[in-house]
């Protein structure tokens, strides 16, 4: 072989080799990933708490603790509490585990077997347990990630894997490439200094046109629920077939004795997938404790009816302090801005009522009366949500502030 080939041959190998160590590196190096951003970070069972963002994991000395609203959202544990001497009381009706404690002794809990120590923590009005050790005496789950930012409590009806679910609700999406400047068509590599368009001088206001007729009311874009309290048997079919035909979702608050009396009716309105919530009268707002007793009959109530509690309430009459017990023991307090008229003339005036107090309103909750007037009403209000496409509907549910 010549000197002149060998040394083609050596430039050939020491180009291929330094080929492939390139490729190699390119290959080697680890493709940034990260998850979309706002990904729920807590989980019951196959769902994500809708809690997550107001009330997050805190973490003590490597101790982990969840809001004891997590433990009350699980459809298998049975959940009282006593505000009046602050007593709590949470049960898994399924393994009939269960724990007692009070706010008076927080590093304190009875098992039925005896005292225990359990730290309990409140933050901002919140009460947290200790995630491990409080699944643990209930006969419950807990699983977390690496740095215990998130976290699962299950009971025996979970059924997606704990990676699966992450999976599922926080998509792992590639971190974009940066972008590279614009280069100069003129000079290779240089950039082009970025253009200033020139000043345009103002033009002169021009003065609107005199007119005698007051401006069209405006309507904005809305979130709208519409909402009932304890509807009426003899018209429900009707108001179901009516509000389905305008495809409007609706919330219905119903009351412990409206619950226990029309137990069909809670049936019918949950299997037509409307959201269901509690309503608080008068007589039982009196007192705190007994309103809170008659809510939590309730909801034991619906978990044997539709197999599903519920955290939305609504008051007939606003109570600042029974509120704000109601949202210490994780209950979401809602209150109304639009309502029809409680002895309408008719269903015209219900529909002006509620179709006048919309223009302007970016969020809408309307209490609508269930009476003679409820379904031709619903038939007429329909029509002018639909002829407004800003105007979203929606039913409320425990996400909705």
């Amino acid at each position: 072989m010549t000197c002149t080939a060998y040394r083609i041959k050596s430039a050939a190998v020491r180009i291929l080799s330094l080929f492939l160590c390139a490729v190699f590196m390119l290959l080697s190096c680890p493709v940034t990933v990260v998850h979309a951003a706002g990904a729920p970070l807590m989980y019951i069972n196959d769902t994500v708490f809708p809690d997550w963002q107001s009330t997050p994991v805190h973490t003590i000395d490597g101790t982990v603790y969840i809001p004891v609203t997590m433990f009350i959202d699980l459809d298998a544990v049975y959940y009282y509490s006593n505000p009046g001497v602050g007593t709590f009381y949470l049960q898994n009706e399924t393994t009939e585990e269960y724990l007692s404690f009070s706010l008076k002794a927080v590093n304190d809990a009875y098992n039925g077997k005896g005292m225990i120590k359990l730290d309990i923590q409140v933050f901002h009005d919140t009460i947290y347990l200790p995630a491990i050790e409080t699944a643990n005496q209930l006969g419950l789950f807990v699983e977390m990630n690496s740095d215990n930012t998130i976290i699962r409590l299950s009971d025996s009806t979970a059924k997606m894997s704990f990676t699966k679910l992450i999976e599922r609700y926080n998509p792992v999406i590639e971190a974009p490439e940066p972008e590279k400047p614009p280069v100069s068509s003129d000079t290779p590599g240089v950039t082009d200094p970025p253009v200033t368009p020139p000043d345009t001088p103002d033009k002169p206001p021009v003065d609107d046109p005199v007119t005698d007729d007051p401006p069209a009311p405006v309507i904005v874009p809305c979130d709208l629920y519409l909402c009932y309290t304890d509807p009426q048997s003899n018209t429900l079919d009707d108001l179901i077939t009516a509000l389905e035909s305008r495809s409007l979702p609706a919330t219905f608050f119903l009351s412990y004795d409206y619950i226990k009396s029309n137990q069909k009716n809670v049936i019918k309105l949950y299997t037509h997938g409307y959201s269901i919530g509690i309503f608080c009268k008068n007589e039982k707002a009196g007192s705190s404790e007994k309103a809170l007793e008659d809510i939590h009959y309730a909801n034991n109530l619906l978990r044997k009816i539709i197999k599903k509690k519920t955290r939305i309430i609504t008051l007939e009459n606003a109570d600042d302090s029974l509120n704000g017990l109601l949202v210490q023991n994780g209950f979401k307090v809602h209150s109304f801005n639009i309502l029809s008229p409680s002895a309408p003339k008719n269903s015209s005036a219900v529909v002006s009522a509620v179709t006048s107090a919309l223009p302007g309103v970016s969020i809408a909750k309307i209490l609508m009366k269930s009476d003679m007037y409820s379904v031709s009403a619903i038939y007429e209000t329909g029509r002018f949500i639909n002829s407004h496409d800003i105007i979203k509907t929606y039913t409320i549910d425990e996400t909705v502030q």
